[in-house]
């Protein structure tokens, strides 16, 4: 209920109490009419309050009641109209109380044949809830902030409700919704991180997953060490039998002064996650190549130029298979210049005449990304399809090159 004060214009009744009516007149041009809330108890506080709003700031008296109730906003930020979601924002949208809420005059709709409006009960009631100022609607803070995009239930979230003439069927459904039960959920635990700066649930409940991949990290560290020392050393890895083989021979011998992989050779044996079969054996071994070939590539292309060496044989299939190595200068990391001769890898290949040679060198160094007009030297053997002054090797590599002519040499050592 609004009360309407009434000052008399005469001037003995200006040092009088203002009369409180609690009918209000009709409008008249030499009235003041001040809306105020039914729960301001202090009338003399009320006016003061309001002394300092002229007429020209406000103009009407719908904009007279607005200023008074401005101060009673809500204190979290406008729900409607967030954009970059931070922290901050976070928890006061999720901490935050409206204490205040019962002095806000909530503006009114007409639904049906009747004004309504927000009650502040429904927000004490319902602590999710969220008022947005801006739209005149109802938000559920904990669904806007945790919910999915593709979540079904909208009500409350991507949805704002307006009008609550249906409002305990709309709560009940949206309370007792799985989205909103998870939401309150994701939301009390963020605040229980936030204020404690404790771990979450789910890190504390994968400490040992965390412990399970450490461990396998390290036992894979080990066999990883096994598998570079007998590519080092030139030794095969498997022998007829696998439990006899170098492989297995040089891990359970670092075993010995290792408790970490001595457990897991000894306790994975009806494990599948063991890493010490063939085929993983295999994949090591590709992947530490791959590794090896990218970093003799990257010093190949941080020098201003390179030679290739290469040669083909016969394999027992008797199939033709062509070797690449490059040899550079490199620098060191205390400045010393070295000669570098690397192995590349194999090719197979498929005719042995010179143009089909030089044209599977070309694609291979394009393979490896390298420019070939930085090759100045070229290294074969003697035979004709090698080292041809007309159809050789040497000569459909050269052409290739903008320089045309690079220094060749015949390879004499094999």
């Amino acid at each position: 209920m609004f009360k309407k004060i009434r000052e008399s214009e005469s001037p003995e009744s200006q040092n009088e109490t203002p009369k409180v009516s609690n009918q209000i007149p009709e409008s008249d041009e030499n009235e003041e009419t001040v809306v105020m809330d039914e729960s301001q108890t202090d009338l003399g506080e009320a006016v003061t309050a309001t002394s300092d709003l002229t007429p020209s700031t406000c103009s009407s008296s719908s904009d007279f009641t607005l200023s008074l109730s401005s101060k009673y906003e809500p204190p979290y930020p406008d729900i409607a109209k967030l954009s970059d979601i931070d922290d901050l924002i976070k928890q006061k949208l999720l901490s935050t109380k409206w204490n205040d809420s019962h002095l806000f005059k909530f503006p009114s709709r007409v639904f049906g044949q009747k004004q309504r409006k927000l009650q502040s009960s429904w927000l004490q009631n319902h602590p999710w809830m969220r008022y947005s100022v801006s739209t005149d609607a109802l938000y559920c803070a904990y669904c806007v902030l945790f919910s999915s995009k593709d979540s079904k239930e909208k009500s409350f979230s991507k949805t704002p409700v307006f009008g609550l003439e249906e409002s305990s069927l709309i709560v009940k459904r949206h309370e007792s919704s799985t989205q909103h039960q998870g939401c309150v959920v994701s939301s009390s635990e963020y605040l229980r991180i936030m204020e404690n700066k404790s771990s979450s649930i789910a890190s504390m409940i994968s400490t040992s997953y965390k412990t399970n991949v450490a461990t396998n990290r390290h036992v894979l560290e080990k066999i990883i060490e096994v598998i570079l020392l007998c590519g080092r050393q030139n030794i095969p890895l498997r022998g007829h039998v696998e439990e006899r083989s170098n492989f297995m021979a040089i891990l359970h011998e670092k075993a010995k002064a290792d408790n970490i992989l001595s457990d897991h050779l000894a306790f994975s044996a009806a494990s599948r996650a063991k890493y010490t079969s063939p085929d993983i054996q295999n994949e090591l071994v590709e992947l530490c190549g791959t590794e090896v070939l990218n970093q003799v590539i990257g010093a190949c292309k941080s020098a201003s130029c390179f030679a290739v060496i290469a040669d083909e044989c016969t394999d027992k299939a008797t199939k033709e298979q062509m070797s690449l190595c490059l040899r550079f200068l490199d620098v060191e990391k205390n400045n010393n210049v070295i000669i570098r001769e690397e192995f590349v890898g194999f090719r197979h290949a498929e005719s042995v005449k010179g143009a089909a040679i030089s044209d599977l060198i070309v694609r291979f160094l394009a393979d490896l990304e390298l420019d070939i007009n930085k090759i100045r030297a070229q290294c074969y053997d003697g035979a004709a399809n090698m080292a041809g002054k007309y159809s050789g090797v040497y000569k459909h590599v050269s052409f290739n090159s903008i320089l045309r002519q690079t220094m060749f040499t015949v390879r004499h050592m094999h």
